[in-house]
């Protein structure tokens, strides 16, 4: 197992997330913030690589996520569960002012996409959005 590609892009516009608000309890940014959550309604399920899911999680947040952010930047991971099965992550920094993500936080809101989301999903945590998505395929 491993992460073959990893992209830093831009972010030019936020796109607007429909799906369940709730109150988020860890301060993200120093202030309370609402959150919301949307998992994907189609596509392909973690199935046998659940726990390996998890465990990437760790691995990508500690090795790649984890640190400074530019205002308005994302950064994405691919990372191959089994022969057949990948999961892109992706952590976006929304706001237009910089910030830094910890290890707590990364994992987290990744695992949270991959443990309340059968299809992977996405969420919006103060000025951040997670995202856990598996895919068929390899990176």
């Amino acid at each position: 197992m491993h992460f073959s590609q990893i992209f830093v892009l831009p972010l030019f516009s936020v796109v607007a997330v429909s799906g369940l608000a709730i109150r988020d309890a860890d301060n993200v940014d120093g202030e309370a913030k609402l959150a919301k959550r949307n998992c994907y309604p189609g596509g392909v399920n973690w199935g046998n690589e659940y726990q390996v899911a998890l465990d990437a999680v760790d691995i990508v947040c500690r090795d790649e996520f984890v640190g400074h952010y530019d205002g308005l930047s994302e950064w994405s991971v691919c990372y191959n569960l089994s022969a057949g099965k990948r999961v892109n992550f992706n952590v976006r920094r929304w706001a237009g002012t910089p910030g830094d993500l910890s290890f707590e936080l990364c994992q987290k809101y990744l695992r949270l996409e991959i443990v309340g989301c059968g299809m992977g999903g996405q969420s919006y945590q103060g000025n951040w959005r997670f995202m856990s998505d598996p895919n068929s395929g390899t990176c």
